[in-house]
């Protein structure tokens, strides 16, 4: 659920969020990880993968790394085509293991 603290692995705990209200167009999800302690860090690289659920195949963009920027924040572009129900699937690995797997989603 965006917005809502996950737990990702031991220690580590994940906020996802849009930077806007999803909409027509290019949306920007943010990923951040905190520890223990509330402090940001980026122990993990992140893919992410969007798409209809109620089109399978038709609009999903593939796997893509998230992208992180200066502030620590992981990044992934979503590019909403049409109105309806999206899904975004997130994957966490640390190195070749994955250590987390959730999915978010929303409509339009």
């Amino acid at each position: 659920e965006p917005g809502k603290r996950f737990a990702v692995s031991e220690g580590i705990d994940g906020v996802c969020e849009f930077t806007q209200k999803p909409q027509i167009g290019m949306v920007i999800l943010k990923v951040q990880l905190f520890d223990r302690k509330g402090a940001k860090v980026t122990p993990f690289t992140i893919s992410g993968s969007s798409g209809m659920p109620s089109m399978p195949g038709h609009h999903d963009s593939g796997d893509v790394p998230l992208k992180r920027n200066r502030f620590g924040n992981y990044l992934l572009p979503v590019n909403v085509v049409m109105p309806g129900d999206w899904e975004i699937r997130l994957v966490f690995r640390d190195g070749e293991r994955i250590v987390f797997q959730g999915a978010i989603r929303f409509d339009v």
